[in-house]
């Protein structure tokens, strides 16, 4: 595993720096490489590639609009030890508390992200800025939340898109959050 990461990286030195954090879900360790700081996350389950897959295409998605800073993601990949690592670049997160209304200001443009692709289509000022309009809601790859999978599959109609139509295993009981129509 290590010497995939290191052939996508570009580099020949991957250590550990005894950084460390994790939650509920996944474990994280900051490591260096020769051209500066990656984070992997870790997680030991056996659907952690299709989480780290969703969570690797949305970093994407979101760098892609250019309003919120997001660390850079370098590939998902199984763990031959069991479960999957994302890597990631590097964000140190200290003293973020301070910008917090900026970070609010980020997260309220990539929300209109996707009105002003529509808009500057509209307006014949294709070219110029974000073109990438999407009539439909939904995603190209599944995600999750937590260890349960979101169908993101293409629909015209945000209403029946999201948990509405979500069933989740839960103990082996499937659980329909909301009856469909």
């Amino acid at each position: 595993m290590f010497a995939a990461i290191k052939e996508v990286l570009g580099t020949s030195v991957l250590e550990g720096t005894g950084r460390s954090g994790g939650g509920c879900i996944n474990e994280g360790e900051v490591y260096r490489t020769d051209t500066g700081k990656v984070f992997l996350k870790k997680n030991s389950k056996e659907k952690a590639l299709e989480m780290f897959d969703g969570e690797y295409e949305g970093l994407k998605a979101i760098q892609a609009t250019g309003t919120v800073r997001v660390p850079m993601p370098h590939l998902a990949l199984d763990n031959p030890a069991g479960g999957a690592v994302l890597v990631m670049e590097y964000l140190n997160m200290q003293g973020l508390k301070r910008k917090s209304g900026q970070l609010g200001t980020q997260l309220a443009r990539l929300h209109l992200h996707n009105l002003a692709a529509r808009d500057a289509k509209v307006g014949g000022t294709v070219g110029r800025g974000s073109s990438n309009y999407v009539e439909q809601f939904g995603f190209s790859i599944n995600t999750c939340c937590g260890y349960i999978t979101q169908d993101n599959i293409w629909t015209d109609d945000w209403l029946w898109r999201a948990p509405i139509r979500r069933s989740y295993d839960v103990g082996g009981t499937l659980l329909s959050v909301f009856p469909v129509r």
